[in-house]
């Protein structure tokens, strides 16, 4: 493992930098820079001299942006968050195209960017550089969208247990808005169901509706995919799906469970 740079390799190696890169900054700037890559690691030791090269370059590029959005009094403040909402909105915008129409609309997207920005804000002061702020911002709003997604699952699987009808199903377009960041203890319930689940189906003889429930539960496949997959027609999907839920709803754990979830 690489040692940890020191303060001085760290002032050393910024003044390299300026001189190679001809960044032509002057002896306080220079200070400046340590002084804040130095804050940035207050509670953690610094990298190694490899990523610090890294991170001294990705500061030096991009710290008035970081700056502008993190100071609230900064003069470019607001005109930067418009920018990074706009592209929030384009960012989820885009994943919104991989995924079902019905999953689409369980969200409201100018609630997902606002959740998305506060996820950035929070999220500013735990940025050191190591990467492009671009990169980082990206994985962040993408983190935000990865836990709606997530969520709108986890409600579509509980409303099908919860189905008195599978045509219900058909349609997932009126299911209530989802919790955009469920907690942990929402998490923890969901694997605890999913692992239920399974365990309740694979007693059944027909080893097909674990599966089928599974794909569509779980990873959103419709009917036609999960049919060409298990090389069945969409009317005996639907049929196998049916037979898998009435199971379900009529298990007294699964039943328990969602009185629990009520």
């Amino acid at each position: 493992m690489a040692a940890c740079a020191t303060t001085e390799q760290l002032g050393e190696l910024t003044r390299r930098l300026n001189e190679v890169e001809a960044w032509g900054l002057s002896p306080i700037q220079l200070v400046g820079y340590v002084e804040a890559i130095q804050a940035c690691f207050s509670e953690i030791d610094l990298p190694a001299l490899d990523q610090l090269q890294t991170i001294i370059i990705n500061y030096h590029s991009e710290h008035e942006l970081v700056e502008a959005l993190r100071n609230r009094s900064h003069a470019e403040h607001a005109v930067r968050w418009t920018q990074w909402s706009n592209l929030a909105l384009r960012i989820l915008l885009m994943k919104y195209r991989y995924v079902s129409t019905s999953d689409a609309v369980a969200v409201n997207i100018d609630d997902l960017v606002q959740e998305a920005m506060s996820n950035l804000w929070l999220a500013l002061s735990s940025f050191r550089y190591q990467s492009r702020f671009q990169t980082w911002a990206y994985t962040v709003i993408s983190n935000c969208f990865v836990r709606a997604h997530r969520a709108a699952q986890m409600q579509k699987r509980a409303v099908a247990l919860k189905s008195t009808s599978l045509e219900q199903l058909q349609d997932t377009s009126d299911l209530p808005p989802p919790t955009l960041a469920p907690s942990p203890e929402e998490e923890t319930a969901s694997r605890a169901l999913a692992a239920l689940v399974q365990q309740v189906l694979a007693q059944h003889h027909d080893t097909r509706l674990g599966l089928i429930f599974y794909l569509w539960a779980h990873e959103d496949q419709p009917l036609r995919v999960i049919g060409d997959r298990l090389n069945l027609s969409v009317p005996r999907v639907h049929a196998l799906l049916g037979q898998a839920l009435h199971l379900l709803r009529n298990e007294p754990t699964i039943r328990e469970w969602s009185r629990l979830g009520s």
